[in-house]
């Protein structure tokens, strides 16, 4: 379907005694001051790009235009002058998007090598030193967060600029994977035909991310919403921005007052820049507004302060030559706006920020995925529940449901039909890990209701849906559907191949 990561991840020569004393080395010739100290209260870890960088100029994929050669990660002491900043990404080519660990004294990146190479997911202590790749993906990774246990989420593969659209590998959009910080083989965990990128953990365990529009573009440059799923993949469910105005939506994080923050920009955009804007975690759907603090101005990033605040990259005034300028503001209470900067070294745009003394805490949660086995159960209470108009359909006899599947090359394979009973219920027993769609037919075979595979199921994972498009926040009625006196149609077929029209039950 889409396009899987290859290669290999390996831990055991990245801790080559050689390689690590070079990147010291290299360290200090930059400028990089290794230090033990912990950092004092207010400390910052602050991405960094150079203040007259052409984001576009060679840029081969998009992580190149967000960070352009020369940006770096640096530890900041607000109180302190800029020139003392000690530089935690010495001996690469780029850095940004930094993630503070849940134990306080590590951070996870995305970075560059050399101009040449993909970008990896690295880790390097709070306190300074060489960073350690902790990926080696031919077509890279980026968007790295904690999860416990030692493991991280990121995405993959990072996709080409724009103008290098059709070079390479015929498919570039990202998936999310998971991995642990000692090495091994990365687990995917989604599977839709769109692209899924700018993960971040939620307090009770849940990886929020961003994602296209059912039926929209599936690379992501159109209208994207946000979505939910488990740390295994399971339950991937809408989150927010579906049913507001179109907007491209990027970098959400959980801002520990009740909101979820994000960047929203318009659809189709190639910036890197956005406004600010916000979701009630209460009442996600319908509740999308602008932040009224940052309300006119462009901003490249939002991150939780862990004080109830939000640390911003927003411009402000006296860049030169055209080049706008970015500093560190906090917002929210009891800051009560973006007034003067918490950070602005003037030889650098500083977009991201972490504070480098608050730890998060992570959430666990019990994998149902049974690696064992290759199939899912899918159970619909009624079809006949649903938000748009019913369209003249009655659930009744000869209603089916036809269940589709995407190959491996991305095409859309029937993978059979089942029946709908009389209280509008179906029971199906579908490929897991392909993205799935689901087309509801009238007793003349006509489609009178579709979602295109735009949802997954993971192995052995038993999921259930209350209808068809149904009302979001709707209990469904307790009772027992019809379907599941009947054993589960099954859709597996080998190699997701056109399956035959099974027989309906009574």
């Amino acid at each position: 379907m889409i396009s899987r990561i290859r290669g290999w991840v390996g831990m055991g020569w990245t801790r080559s005694l050689g390689i690590g004393w070079g990147l010291l080395a290299v360290g200090w010739v930059m400028g990089c001051r290794p230090v033990s100290e912990a950092p004092s209260p207010g400390t910052l870890v602050v991405t960094q790009i150079p203040g007259d960088a052409d984001e576009h100029a060679g840029a081969h994929d998009v992580l190149d235009i967000r960070y352009p050669r020369g940006s770096r990660l640096v530890r900041v002491d607000p109180s302190q002058r800029s020139d003392r900043a000690v530089v935690l990404s010495g001996g690469l080519w780029s850095a940004g998007s930094p993630a503070l660990g849940p134990d306080g004294n590590s951070i996870l990146f995305a970075g560059k090598a050399s101009t040449s190479n993909a970008w990896q997911i690295y880790r390097v202590a709070v306190s300074g030193g060489p960073p350690e790749p902790l990926t080696a993906l031919p077509e890279g990774a980026m968007d790295p967060a904690w999860l416990p246990g030692g493991r991280f989420v990121f995405s993959s593969p990072v996709p080409r600029a724009a103008s290098r659209r059709g070079e390479g590998a015929a498919n570039d959009l990202p998936a999310l994977y998971t991995l642990s910080v000692t090495g091994g083989i990365p687990s995917r965990l989604t599977f839709g035909r769109a692209a899924a990128s700018d993960p971040t953990v939620l307090p009770d365990g849940r990886i929020l991310f961003v994602s296209g529009m059912p039926g929209g573009d599936v690379r992501g440059e159109g209208p994207t919403s946000l979505f939910t799923i488990n740390n295994d993949g399971t339950e991937v469910t809408a989150f927010a921005g579906q049913h507001d105005p179109p907007a491209l939506l990027r970098r959400p994080r959980d801002a520990g007052d009740g909101r979820v923050i994000f960047l929203a920009a318009s659809p189709g955009s190639a910036s890197t820049t956005g406004r600010v804007e916000q979701v009630l975690m209460a009442r996600p759907f319908r509740s999308r507004s602008v932040s009224l603090e940052s309300e006119d101005r462009v901003c490249r990033s939002v991150e939780p302060a862990g004080d109830g605040t939000v640390l911003a990259g927003l411009d402000i005034p006296g860049g030169r030559d055209g080049f706008a300028r970015f500093a560190i503001f906090r917002l929210g209470k009891p800051a009560g706006g973006a007034g003067v900067p918490v950070f602005d070294d003037p030889s650098w745009n500083d977009v991201e920020a972490v504070p480098a003394t608050w730890m998060p805490r992570l959430t666990g949660r019990l994998s149902t995925v049974d690696p064992s086995r290759r199939d899912a159960v899918l159970l619909c209470l009624d079809t006949g529940v649903s938000d748009r108009p019913k369209e003249g359909i009655a659930v009744g006899h000869g209603i089916q449901v036809r269940m589709l599947g995407c190959d491996d090359s991305g095409g859309v394979r029937i993978l059979g039909n089942a029946p709908v009973h009389g209280d509008g219920s179906f029971l199906v027993t579908v490929p897991a890990d392909v993205a799935l769609g689901v087309e509801l037919l009238d007793a003349r075979g006509a489609v009178v209701r579709r979602c295109p595979p735009v949802f997954w199921l993971r192995p052995g994972e038993n999921r259930a849906c209350v209808g068809c498009h149904e009302p979001h926040n709707r209990a469904p009625e307790n009772r027992r559907p019809r379907a599941v006196l009947n054993p589960p149609v099954s859709m597996v077929s080998a190699g997701l191949g056109l399956a035959e029209t099974p027989e309906s039950s009574p």
